[in-house]
């Protein structure tokens, strides 16, 4: 990318000596021998999905914070045949930096329930918290806080 946010085109021989290069690292990383290279979490759990791992025990599975899953976890859960329920707020996605997915995207829902009610906070931040998910989002929610007012 140049500093314009824009693709810059990279030699067909360059790209293949990045791809040679990944390839050599990730076997070192594979390497348990090799303390000079550890995996990484996402490395290992990279590891987990290309397994095809069938989680046959469960009749259903609870993916929650469903909204900042990371694709190898997206993978892996979304691919099982058991039915799921997905958990999560597409307001509270913090870990788009590091490459999570929303999987409430990925899906087609059967049902969607909607969590407007909160312990947490009282009615005033409840209704700040409204307006600004209407004038940032421009999404109409109805929050209700039933926390303690004025905190």
């Amino acid at each position: 990318m140049n500093d314009n946010g824009l693709r810059v085109y990279i030699e067909v021989d360059k790209r293949q000596g990045y791809v040679k290069d990944a390839e050599f690292l990730w076997e070192k990383m594979k390497d348990l021998r090799n303390p000079n290279l550890p995996m990484t979490h996402d490395g290992y759990l990279k590891l987990y999905q290309l397994y095809r791992p069938r989680l046959s025990n469960y009749d259903c599975i609870l993916i929650d914070e469903a909204q900042d899953l990371t694709p190898a976890i997206s993978d892996l859960l979304l691919s099982q045949p058991q039915a799921k329920i997905l958990v999560g707020d597409p307001h509270q996605k913090i870990y788009s930096f590091r490459g999570a997915v929303n999987a409430l995207q990925q899906i087609r829902a059967s049902f969607i329930f909607y969590l407007t009610q909160s312990f947490r906070f009282g009615p005033e931040i409840a209704q700040v918290a409204a307006y600004c998910i209407e004038e940032l989002k421009h999404e109409k929610k109805t929050l209700v806080g039933n926390g303690n007012s004025g905190k």
